[in-house]
């Protein structure tokens, strides 16, 4: 099984703190194991490192155990020579807990691919995963659950495509306590010449001109008194032009792909976006939100928070598992 290839360090916190409690023991524990895995040269511990795992004990949360689990992770040692290994120090509660642990896992074979589509057309994004009966899927935008029917299923249907689903894309696949989590998939919405006035078309196979923006401004923290640079790139047939805009006010002294302001104050937060055209299209960037700190806070981040009506603090749950995706799922690219 592609599973028992993974490393020791796939496997989730809660299995290797399990495994350590087993091996936290002097008669078949953790320093019998270290004995077996040196017998591969790169898995060999010096008797200055294995004095190290075992002083963990002084520690009130320590284990020399998992200290032993860790360093095996960081030098990529397999789940299936772990087994081996637990199995030759005769540990079979070990290895019972790591056959059952491993043949639960979920391995996501099929991530979900950015795309690019015109707005009225149909796009699929698809999610597919390995592991025991029983996965469920569920779907993100952003923080947001999609709720509507392909929201759980392993292929999300956005159709007709409309701007209210261009964004960042994952899917979170379930088997009861366990998830994992898919690669992030932008799904960008494209339009042809003549169409709503702000948009554009890709460069279209076999069409003379088109014009596609490949590089969009970020959102960004800045300190009083420090420079703001934003960047917008496209390719484009005619070549691009470019005019920025700060709250959708144009800039006209910004007409090149970078934007710099020097010595920003609070005056220059909000939204930054760019028009690129051409002769013949048009298009504009996503927003980049600028957020300005007091220049005191040098060492320190900030962050914003949206606020609802009451003044009150918008947290969104998603999980009825419990599981906070903003806490487990990398932020979108």
């Amino acid at each position: 099984m592609e599973e028992w290839k993974l490393s020791v360090g796939s496997v989730r916190e809660a299995v290797l703190s399990r495994l350590a409690n087993m091996l936290d023991n002097s008669t078949c524990g953790w320093r019998q194991l270290a004995n077996v895995v040196s017998e591969q040269p790169r898995f060999h511990y010096s008797e200055n490192e294995l004095t190290s795992f075992s002083l963990q004990v002084l520690s009130s949360a320590g284990s020399p155990a998992r200290s032993l689990l860790a360093g095996l992770a960081d030098r990529s040692c397999s789940l299936d020579f772990l087994l081996q290994c637990l199995k030759k120090i005769d540990h079979q509660e070990a290895v019972q807990y790591l056959i059952t642990t491993v043949t639960q896992m979920i391995r996501i074979t099929v991530h979900p691919q950015s795309q690019q589509a015109s707005e009225g057309s149909k796009v699929i994004l698809t999610c597919r995963a390995t592991g025991p009966p029983g996965l469920s899927y569920q779907w993100f935008r952003g923080k947001d659950e999609i709720l509507d029917e392909t929201g759980r299923t392993p292929e999300l249907v956005l159709c007709p495509l409309a701007p209210l689903h261009q964004g960042h894309y994952i899917c979170r696949v379930n088997n009861g306590e366990n998830c994992i989590f898919s690669q992030w998939a932008h799904v960008c919405l494209v339009h042809s010449a003549g169409s709503s006035p702000g948009y554009s078309s890709s460069l279209f196979p076999g069409s003379v001109s088109g014009l596609r923006i490949i590089h969009q401004p970020q959102s960004q923290a800045v300190s009083e008194g420090n420079t703001l640079s934003l960047e917008c790139l496209a390719e484009a047939n005619p070549p691009a032009q470019y005019e920025w805009y700060h709250n959708m006010e144009p800039m006209p002294q910004h007409k090149t792909r970078s934007l710099r302001i020097p010595c920003v104050t609070t005056a220059h937060r909000g939204q930054y976006s760019c028009k690129v055209y051409n002769l013949y299209h048009k298009a504009w960037t996503d927003p980049a939100k600028v957020t300005i700190g007091p220049s005191s806070f040098t060492d320190v981040s900030w962050v914003e928070v949206d606020r609802g009506p009451d003044s009150q603090e918008t947290h969104i749950s998603t999980s009825p598992m419990g599981i906070d995706p903003v806490q487990q799922m990398t932020s979108p690219p």
